[in-house]
């Protein structure tokens, strides 16, 4: 089956669905809950037909088969939760039906949402360094999505819903520091970024449990938390500033960012700790604070750009031409780059010459110490017949 087809007449069809309502909306009287139905299925279908054209090439990709198989499985879960909202309503006479058209309605909210966060995850795990840290991304938005399911649908009780929230909460917003620490690096680097991280997530999930959601009722243990999550947070940075191959390394720049970002977090941390006391900020404290963090996000985009330009992403060819034969009559010609003709035959000929780059990630190969594969991703560079 050519699913590529499916797609596009379900895309086109879903269009027509959309004029037909307009065209109804004119004719008929005392319709307008039905075409307005009738116009939100067309453009979820058109929305969800698009995105599925999207799954499926991504599918046929090697590297990112496994993006592909679940960004086509989302968009059917979201579109089947929106559908069932949208006129489960209006066609199923049942008692409560409101009600479970909003819940279909805030699953496919999830659905996207987390969704969204656990697809991200399945595109890293394709590269060999992110790997690890795109499988925790899953793997931790999977964990809210269950507990927010179940809230909606089975745990109803305000109890249920407090007790979920303050084992999910902590993983929807220390998720950054659990997946940083998980890119690839020295094992005993991992093993102290992983360990800051957890201590300070199952911390304060402990912490929320212990105090009832009010973790300023504890300092000691919220003082620990703050401490393993600044300590986190420096250690995942530096591992997004040494992202880099060691020849487009840049030390000294790495280690002037790495100081300032610290610098900053700690800041940010000290004025946590004043808050959460009670206490006067001092001025000196907050100019700190908001110099610090504009120092250091300039360093990083700074920083992560000539890393960039170093590896050469950005390059042209820069030779001047080919020698080559003229297609109609033969003769050995010198081809200039850009426009030329055949100083025999008069044939127009256009060259144009620029660094060849990987198809499937888009990496420079003009440098490429291997002939037959992409360094980047190990995508063959010769052309299937």
């Amino acid at each position: 089956m050519d699913y590529r087809k499916v797609a596009t007449r379900i895309l086109f069809y879903s269009l027509g669905i959309a004029a037909l309502s307009g065209v109804l909306a004119m004719i008929l009287p005392n319709s307008g809950e039905v075409i307005g139905r009738l116009i939100a299925t067309a453009i979820a279908t058109a929305i969800s037909s698009a995105i599925l054209l999207l799954a499926i090439q991504r599918f046929e990709v090697q590297t990112t088969r496994i993006f592909g198989a679940g960004l086509g499985l989302l968009v059917l879960l979201v579109y089947g939760c929106t559908l069932i909202s949208t006129w489960i309503g209006m066609l199923i006479p049942i008692k409560g039906k409101f009600d479970l058209a909003e819940k279909f309605g805030l699953s496919a909210l999830l659905f996207a949402g987390c969704g969204s966060l656990i697809l991200t995850g399945l595109l890293f795990v394709e590269r060999k360094r992110l790997k690890l840290a795109g499988y925790v991304l899953s793997a931790t938005w999977a964990i809210p999505l269950l507990g927010w399911l179940l809230i909606i649908w089975i745990f109803k009780q305000p109890a249920n819903e407090q007790l979920l929230g303050h084992l999910v909460y902590p993983l929807q917003i220390l998720f950054p520091l659990l997946v940083l620490a998980c890119i690839q690096r020295h094992i005993v680097y991992m093993v102290i970024a992983i360990a800051f991280a957890l201590m300070c997530c199952v911390s304060s999930q402990i912490g929320l449990f212990v105090t009832n959601g009010y973790l300023e009722q504890n300092l000691p243990l919220f003082d620990f938390i703050l401490v393993t999550g600044c300590i986190s947070a420096i250690l995942g940075i530096a591992s997004v500033i040494q992202f880099r191959k060691t020849e487009n390394a840049i030390l000294w720049l790495e280690w002037l960012t790495l100081l300032i970002v610290s610098i900053a977090i700690s800041v940010l941390g000290i004025s946590i700790w004043y808050e959460i006391q009670s206490l006067p900020e001092p001025e000196l404290l907050l100019r700190l604070a908001v110099g610090t963090s504009i120092l250091g996000s300039t360093a990083i985009i700074a920083l992560l750009i000539g890393q960039s330009l170093r590896s050469s992403v950005f390059s042209n060819f820069d030779g001047t031409g080919i020698e080559g034969t003229c297609p109609r009559c033969q003769t050995l010609l010198s081809i200039p780059r850009g426009k030329s003709h055949c100083l025999k035959c008069g044939l127009r000929m256009k060259l144009q010459l620029e660094s060849p780059h990987c198809r499937a990630c888009g990496y420079d190969t003009t440098k490429n110490p291997v002939t037959d594969a992409c360094s980047e991703c190990g995508e063959p560079i010769a052309l299937r017949p």
